[in-house]
């Protein structure tokens, strides 16, 4: 008995090492495929840090604590096991919904919405809950996203949404005083004075644009920014190429 003692156990902790391994796989599946980082997550879930997520997924622990994969998964809108692979998350009916908004910086349009192809929908895999679809067609935001990419956006109407954060990757609505309308994708900036700014990620001199916000925390409203008005219509939450047809 002796002899065996050992080895029933190692094989046990072997075991328990393939569990924690499949389930650091599902976590990063599951991130990848709601477009989130530990960093993102964590700031979702109200975490002080990411490092909990950070050391499961290198291995330095063996699971989440159920506190934090409760927080998680509310963040998410999902269940503690659909993160951890343990339920699919094909089991909700996915959303499809048209795209019929485009971003790209300095292209003014008479309207808000764009009509796309009748063919042109975006698939939204549960358990994300979102408002509208936007394709980006120009490298504004080639720091981001590269033309093509399809983005989802979830809105201030939307049930338990968090707060808006520094980092986080958002829809600009601008109307001229022509009554002419520009779509981009942004990121906020806390600056170290405390002043908020709206970015872009790139390179693109042409880009640089800064819009300074004079609502923060943000409540949704519009507001006056050199001659225009200016809206944050929603966070981006997923990203996609958009297939063609």
């Amino acid at each position: 008995m002796s002899g065996r003692q050992p080895r029933g156990k190692a094989a046990a902790r072997v075991e328990r090492e393939d569990r924690s391994d499949a389930k650091r796989k599902a976590l990063r599946t599951f991130m990848a495929e709601t477009d989130r980082t530990p960093t993102s997550w964590a700031t979702e879930a109200g975490l002080p840090t990411p490092n909990a997520i950070y050391n499961f997924l290198n291995g330095h622990t063996r699971m989440l604590s159920l506190s934090t994969l409760d927080r998680l998964a509310k963040a998410a809108n999902a269940t503690v096991a659909e993160i951890m692979g343990e339920a699919p998350i094909s089991s909700r009916q996915a959303l499809v919904i048209p795209v019929t908004v485009q971003a790209a910086s300095g292209q003014w349009r008479p309207r808000y919405e764009v009509p796309g192809r009748a063919d042109e929908n975006f698939a939204i895999p549960p358990p994300l809950e979102i408002d509208e679809a936007v394709l980006v067609t120009d490298d504004h935001a080639n720091g981001f996203y590269h033309p093509g990419t399809v983005v989802a956006i979830v809105g201030f109407g939307t049930p338990g949404v968090r707060p808006l954060a520094n980092g986080d990757r958002v829809l600009v609505h601008r109307k001229n005083d022509s009554g002419k309308h520009e779509v981009t994708v942004r990121q906020i900036q806390v600056e170290d004075d405390g002043g908020v700014k709206l970015v872009f990620a790139s390179h693109n001199k042409a880009h640089v644009g800064q819009i300074a916000m004079k609502q923060w925390p943000y409540d949704g409203g519009w507001w006056d920014s050199e001659g225009m008005r200016v809206q944050i219509r929603g966070r981006v939450v997923m990203a996609s190429i958009l297939e063609d047809k």
